[in-house]
């Protein structure tokens, strides 16, 4: 593979510094309270423009606003304006307070999102004057090939990239075009031949030098939704495209920066792919990369010599299909952070009643201690025999039960008829033994109640036990009471002590079979 150098002929610094974070609570709720629709993607906010006559509750790529959930950057796809999450927010407070909204003037006096290179661009004469790859002969581009060590990469591939070539200056002019194809810049390779014909070295420049960066590829397999292989070379990315026909796009620099303004083109792949080669360094970057796409989607090829960019794996005759299917998540999915806890924290802490389930309408001093009844939670009531502790859960549930509160009772010690009587007399608040006439009044009632028992009695598998509470439920909100004394409880523990020994015996056995049979074959 040939060296590219890497020329810097101007002494103006490109400011790629990002914007301070900014209270993503605070912002959605802004936008919340000025009727704006509010989705949340991977790294951006989206809502839609507030420009008057535009219909709110669709957003369409010509339509959104992409807001950084990070810096609070945000980019109108409308109005073509960007800037800091202050200056969306000054023009929405102060069209929410014009009488005569249509003639406001959305988003005036902030900056372009990008100004748009005109037909005068210093890249438009040299690709006027190259020739398209498609246009050229086999001889001709076997000649290129050598020049440039292509030998991997097809003409076809090249002329559907809309790359060109200038004889003049022995130079490759790679298109760079938006995500809606529009031309932003150019990518020139120079090769630096010998005397004798051989390749010295590939002058790498970017045209402009400085301004707007774009990812290289949209031009080609970029269109879907679904996964995407980011890569650190045009020709990487052009190899992966040619060889898996895999949606590729290329880094503007190397893996050494990824604008913020690129964050919201990539919105809607749901699987990115970091594929950056064997160098450690190369490594450290896709982790700080990841991290600014959102770890959550960002699966990445880790360096080894096995592994390294698509280019060199196809000059080495590796199995790109292979390395790829290598890609590991860089999250492990039992895994979290705070970033990705945090807008649920906040969802609690702001609607504190809801979180703290169903209150118990008896039991004021319970509520004080447990918030009420939680999705989720196991509560263990102890106590030695007559305590009461049967009557008490039983009011328990009955409570959270006439309130809506799916129950399903599973009594291994005491029989449902006994169950049902003693809920019976609590839900009619009288004896009802003494009062036969009012019977039918109560129980018509007591039926209407989203009260179930189970039939078992004694003695019973676990495993009988979780399916049936999953059949009952299936994902709904309720309550599950499991009375157990205490030799049904330790005869629980070791029938399901005892299964586990036997399966793993048998796994043990299942394994000592095959290796027996894979001996047996390798002998033959």
């Amino acid at each position: 593979m040939f060296n590219i150098r890497h020329y810097r002929k101007y002494s103006k610094v490109i400011d790629v510094s990002e914007d301070p974070a900014v209270d993503l609570p605070t912002v959605r709720r802004f936008l919340q309270e000025h009727n704006m629709r509010v989705d949340q993607g991977y790294t951006c906010l989206i809502t839609t423009c507030p420009k008057p006559g535009i219909q709110r509750d669709k957003m369409s790529d010509t339509n959104s606003i992409f807001i950084n959930m990070t810096t609070g950057f945000f980019q109108c796809k409308h109005c073509k304006r960007s800037g800091h999450w202050g200056a969306l927010e000054d023009n929405i407070r102060v069209l929410t307070a014009q009488k005569r909204k249509k003639d406001f003037d959305c988003l005036k006096g902030v900056g372009e999102e990008y100004p748009l290179p005109s037909e005068s661009a210093p890249f438009s004469e040299s690709l006027k004057a190259a020739k398209l790859l498609e246009d050229v002969t086999r001889d001709e581009f076997h000649n290129i090939e050598n020049m440039f060590k292509l030998q991997c990469l097809k003409q076809e591939t090249l002329s559907h990239y809309g790359v060109k070539f200038d004889p003049s200056s022995h130079s490759l002019l790679l298109p760079i075009l938006s995500p809606d194809k529009i031309l932003v810049g150019v990518k020139k390779l120079t090769a630096y031949v010998s005397e004798e014909g051989l390749l010295k070295s590939v002058r790498e420049q970017n045209i402009p030098r400085s301004g707007r960066m774009e990812l290289f590829g949209w031009s080609q397999g970029s269109e879907g939704t679904g996964d995407l292989i980011l890569t650190t070379t045009e020709m990487d990315a052009m190899i992966v495209h040619q060889e898996l026909g895999a949606a590729s796009l290329a880094l503007p620099r190397g893996y050494s920066i990824l604008p913020q303004e690129l964050l919201p083109s990539l919105e809607k792949f749901k699987k990115i792919v970091l594929w950056f080669g064997s160098d450690v360094r190369a490594w450290e970057a896709a982790k700080q990369l990841a991290k600014k796409l959102n770890e959550k989607r960002c699966f990445v090829i880790r360096p080894s010599i096995g592994a390294p960019s698509p280019l060199l794996a196809l000059q080495q005759k590796l199995s790109l299909k292979r390395i790829l299917s290598n890609a590991r998540a860089m999250t492990h999915q039992s895994i979290v952070s705070f970033p990705q806890l945090r807008q649920e924290v906040f969802s609690e802490l702001s609607h504190i009643e809801q979180v703290a389930g169903i209150k118990w309408k008896r039991y004021p001093t319970l509520n004080k201690l447990l918030k009420g009844h939680r999705r989720g939670e196991l509560t263990v009531f102890t106590g030695p025999t007559g305590s009461g502790k049967t009557t008490f859960i039983s009011d328990y549930s009955l409570d959270l039960c006439m309130q809506g509160a799916n129950t399903l009772w599973g009594s291994f010690e005491i029989n449902n008829v006994r169950l049902a009587k003693t809920m019976l007399t609590q839900f009619a608040q009288c004896n009802l033994s003494k009062k036969l006439n009012e019977f039918d009044h109560w129980a018509d009632k007591f039926e209407q109640l989203p009260m179930y028992f189970m039939t078992f009695f004694g003695q019973e598998n676990i495993k009988k036990v979780i399916e049936v509470t999953k059949n009952r439920f299936d994902g709904e909100l309720g309550i599950m009471l499991l009375k157990f004394d205490r030799d049904t409880l330790s005869f629980i523990i070791k029938d399901t002590k005892d299964k586990t020994k036997r399966e793993d015996a048998d796994k043990s056995k299942h394994g000592q079979i095959e290796s027996e049979q894979k001996n047996d074959a390798v002998q033959s």
